[in-house]
């Protein structure tokens, strides 16, 4: 029998990865970044604690369901929520480290989450549905309330609310061609609504209020050529008005304000556009993408993150005069924090099968390349796994048990 040989090398490791990610939403708190992907097989929420210099992938909100994420959203360092298919809702309270469900089946999907601090959250979901919670979601399941916000076959994609009885949303459908656009009003909790505006040409995708009186809508054509539009209120939204956008904008997806004159919005074709003067002019920023953004978020006036299709993930620290592409998933860092979080696992090779020991029942084992791609996964039935790797190669084996991670690197000779 020909012999084989594992050298086991404890290491905090860079893994990088070239899987396809459409970053769907991000939250910013400070230094703290947090990214969610819609297309994963892990239902990925990806951190940063230096905003963007080094990223975690936090550990994965569920094995043994594929729950696509749409947004994710964070009222301080610790608090946040996460929100996608089939009306899913999780929460954490340890920056995302652990993440507890809260809702499910809330719409076929929610595609946007705010809160104005860890009480008062709404969220727009799809069929042209509303949540809304005053307790922070709490208690599970029934710490959300649900209704429908227009009587029309369209989808809500933003939310804006003011307090936990008052909120605007914007509705549209990016799938459907033709404009279902709808902006809609609630002063009661969202047992009444009002429609102040429809459109059966463009499509409504955010909403964005920086006190009770100034307020943005954004949306747009749903086709080529994606002509953008932007309405604006500064009287509460009792009337909108449209701004005109410079020529080579396309359609909005997001919009942000860090104060009632300096906001961002992004959208189709990798558009960003940033005004100084509460939204009455705008200038375009180059994004260096020609990819849809869906979100942008700021923690300041100069630092900002823009998410979108085809591993767009974009960061300045300058207000958007540049922006600086990286990909969370090409340069994780796995935490290691030591004490409790790190913990004893034995590698062995045995017969050309890698064998991991002293695991407890329901333990994660699983196994990355050297390019970050996933090539072995495994839950523990017994104190013992065994996994067939495809090649000698360098690999890194990482175990998850409840909230505690460790992980080694190994050089494995079959």
């Amino acid at each position: 029998m020909a012999r084989r040989l594992a050298f086991l090398i404890f290491l905090t490791v860079q893994m990088a990865g070239a899987t396809y990610k459409n970053y769907h939403g991000v939250a910013v708190q400070g230094s703290n970044i947090w990214v969610v992907a819609k297309d994963t097989s892990r239902s990925n929420v990806y951190y940063s604690p230096d905003f963007g210099n080094t990223w975690f992938e936090r550990p994965i909100i569920r094995y043994d369901l594929y729950v696509p994420l749409f947004d994710v959203e964070f009222v301080d360092a610790y608090t946040g929520w996460a929100v996608g298919y089939e009306g899913y809702i999780y929460q954490t309270y340890d920056a995302g480290q652990t993440w507890s469900l809260q809702a499910y089946g809330v719409s076929k999907f929610i595609t946007r989450v705010k809160f104005l601090n860890e009480m008062v959250g709404w969220a727009a979901c799809g069929d042209a549905i509303f949540a809304r919670t005053s307790s922070g979601g709490n208690p599970p399941p029934n710490g959300w309330i649900s209704g429908v916000a227009v009587m029309a076959q369209t989808e809500l994609y933003g939310v804006a609310p003011l307090d936990s009885l008052t909120a605007f949303v914007a509705a549209g459908d990016a799938v459907n061609r033709g404009g279902q656009g709808y902006l809609s009003f609630t002063s009661d909790g969202g047992n009444h609504w009002t429609t102040l505006m429809q459109d059966s040409v463009y499509d409504y995708f955010d909403v964005y209020f920086a006190d009770e009186q100034h307020g943005w809508l954004v949306g747009g054509l749903d086709t080529d050529p994606y002509t953008p539009k932007l309405y604006i209120t500064t009287n509460g939204g009792m009337a909108w008005n449209e701004v005109a956008l410079p020529q080579n904008a396309h359609t909005l997806r997001a919009i942000t304000f860090v104060d009632r004159n300096r906001g961002w919005a992004v959208g189709e074709r990798g558009t960003i556009l940033h005004t100084t003067d509460g939204g009455q002019t705008w200038e375009v920023q180059n994004s260096g993408v020609s990819t849809v953004l869906f979100d942008v978020e700021f923690s300041d006036s100069l630092h900002g993150v823009a998410v979108g299709d085809s591993n767009v993930v974009l960061i300045t620290t300058d207000g958007g005069a540049t922006w600086r592409r990286i990909d969370p998933q090409a340069a994780i860092t796995e935490e290691f924090s030591g004490g409790q979080r790190d913990f004893p696992f034995e590698l062995r090779t045995i017969d050309g099968f890698m064998e991991i020991r002293n695991l407890k029942v329901g333990d994660r084992v699983v196994v990355y390349d050297v390019l970050g791609r996933r090539v072995a996964e495994k839950e523990a039935r017994s104190s013992t796994v065994q996994l067939v790797l495809p090649r000698t190669g360098i690999y890194l084996v990482e175990v998850k048990s409840g909230d505690r991670m460790s992980a080694k690197k190994t050089i494995f000779v079959r």
